[in-house]
């Protein structure tokens, strides 16, 4: 991550208080625009040659403070630029789609707005090197709740976290890329599922987000599957093998679909 500006956009993707809403949309639809802008400038040899010539005048400038904001961003990006969302996955995007992930499953609401917005702008913008099988595996394991080691406003935010993202992949298209769009889309549709059942403060979001995303999937070969798997997983019984119509939300869902 070369551009020095680059981490300070996604501190502004949050609410500010004291800001009007149309302050904050504003705020936030400009600060989408400059990480994807920064993006596209990193992906280019012009781009990253000119962001490390500004590095390099920054060093010179002011050593020791460049020094120590080195070393901080050193320790963060270790921990969000390994790894691998694609085979066409730069560095750079490879953060901020861990990043972005990170913001939608913070405790914090006033950086999930944000957070979403910026999520959809970039899924939709870089859906060719972003492998949505890999990003999904990569959210389901950082989500994973338990209920023995954790508070329950830890785990609330956490699936908060993985519905918003599950619903940014479903908005911004990312879940009709051709590669591995079988499993994409049963993965997408199991986790979406599970979420309904476990999370009953959720069922609302979730079923609108069921019902975006069967709307798109409805030309895939997949779409008939993924009707089945979220019909038989919200009816039928696995232990019992039997059919489970108890809730009435269960119902409703089915109804509307």
């Amino acid at each position: 991550m070369q551009d020095k500006d680059f981490l300070g956009y996604f501190g502004r993707l949050e609410l500010i208080s004291t800001k009007s809403d149309q302050e904050n949309i504003a705020a936030i639809k400009q600060s989408s625009t400059n990480i994807i802008n920064t993006l596209l400038a990193l992906t280019t040899k012009v781009g990253r040659k000119r962001s490390e010539s500004q590095d390099s005048k920054g060093e010179k400038e002011d050593k020791k403070e460049k020094k120590k904001g080195a070393d901080r961003t050193a320790a963060m990006m270790q921990k969000y630029s390994t790894g691998d969302l694609g085979k066409d996955m730069t560095p750079d995007l490879n953060y901020t789609i861990k990043r972005l992930v990170r913001g939608l499953t913070s405790d914090t609401s006033s950086t999930k707005k944000g957070f979403f917005f910026a999520s959809v702008q970039v899924y939709a913008r870089f859906a060719q090197q972003i492998n949505c099988f890999k990003l999904l595996q990569h959210v389901v394991k950082l989500t994973k709740t338990s209920k023995t080691n954790m508070k329950n406003p830890e785990i609330n935010a956490l699936n908060m976290g993985q519905m918003l993202t599950l619903s940014a992949v479903v908005e911004s298209g990312l879940c009709l890329q051709i590669q591995n769009q079988h499993d994409t889309l049963m993965l997408l549709g199991k986790q979406l599922v599970t979420i309904y059942e476990e999370c009953q403060y959720l069922r609302e979001s979730v079923k609108m987000i069921l019902e975006k995303l069967l709307v798109k999937a409805k030309g895939a070969s997949s779409a008939p599957q993924l009707m089945k798997l979220i019909v038989k997983d919200l009816h039928i019984d696995a232990d019992n093998n039997r059919i489970k119509m108890s809730h009435p939300d269960h119902v409703s869902m089915m109804l509307s679909l």
